[in-house]
C-alpha cells in the first residue's frame, strides 16, 4: 500500500532537474519524461514526468525464461514496477546468440518496485511512498526543493563520453556499407555505449537517537 501527497510547484522544468539531482543518492532510479515542453500534441500521456527511486523489491535475470519470470514478479508485486528489457531477450524466443562487447554488464532484464514515486503533471506533483517509508515524504520534498543551488552550480559539469571514437565509428559504418553494397545484408543496427559523468549530490539525513 502507498501513501499519496500532492503539491503545487512553481517551476515544473526546474523541479525535473531537482528530482534528478536529488535521486543520485539511490542505487536504483528511473526517470521518464514525456518532453511535453516541446511536444504539446500528446494524446496518450498521463504524466509529464515520472521518477521512481529506491528499490523495495526487484527482479534481475538473464534471458533464460525471462518473460515468464517477469510475469510472475508482476503478479506477485501488484504495484508500480519500472525497468528495462535488453535486445538479448531475443535468445529466449529464437535460436539466436550474440557475443558483442559489453562494458556495462547489465542483466538482460531488470525491474524494480520503488519505495518512492514522483508523478508530475503540469504544476501538480503527486508523491507516492510505500507505507514503510511514508514518514519521509515531507523531509524528502524539502530536500528536493532546497537542491536548487546544487543544480545551478553543477549543470555545466555534466560530460558525455562515447565508447567508440568518431574515427573508429566512421570506419565501422563504412565496413557495413560495403556489406550492404555486396548484398551480404540489407539491414543492420549499430549501437554503442555512451557514458555520463556528472557530479554526485550526497543527501545526508540527521541521525536520530
Amino acid at each position: 500500500m502507498r501513501t499519496s501527497k500532492c503539491y503545487t510547484v512553481g517551476n515544473p522544468e526546474q523541479l525535473k532537474k531537482q528530482l534528478l539531482f536529488w535521486s543520485q543518492q539511490f542505487r536504483e532510479i528511473i526517470f521518464l519524461d514525456s518532453n511535453s515542453k516541446h511536444n504539446t500534441n500528446q494524446k496518450y500521456s498521463s504524466y509529464d514526468s515520472i521518477l521512481a527511486a529506491d528499490a523495495f523489491t526487484s527482479i534481475k535475470t538473464d534471458y533464460h525464461n525471462a518473460f515468464e519470470d517477469l510475469k510472475q514478479y508482476q503478479q506477485t508485486t501488484r504495484d508500480w514496477i519500472f525497468g528495462y528489457m535488453t535486445y538479448d531477450l531475443k535468445n529466449d524466443v529464437e535460436a539466436l546468440q550474440s557475443n558483442n562487447f559489453d562494458g556495462l554488464n547489465f542483466p538482460d532484464l531488470f525491474f524494480f518496485q520503488p519505495k518512492k514515486l514522483f508523478l508530475l503533471k503540469g504544476n501538480q506533483l503527486e508523491i507516492q511512498y510505500l507505507n514503510m517509508c511514508d514518514d519521509e515524504i515531507e523531509e524528502d520534498f524539502s530536500a528536493i526543493i532546497q537542491s536548487q543551488k546544487w543544480v545551478t552550480e553543477n549543470e555545466s559539469s555534466i560530460e558525455i563520453q562515447q565508447r567508440i571514437s568518431k574515427e573508429n565509428y566512421i570506419k565501422k559504418v563504412s565496413k557495413m556499407q560495403e556489406y550492404i553494397h555486396r548484398g551480404d545484408m540489407y539491414e543492420a543496427n549499430f549501437c554503442m555505449e555512451f557514458l555520463l559523468k556528472m557530479p554526485i549530490y550526497i543527501h545526508l539525513k540527521s541521525l536520530k537517537s
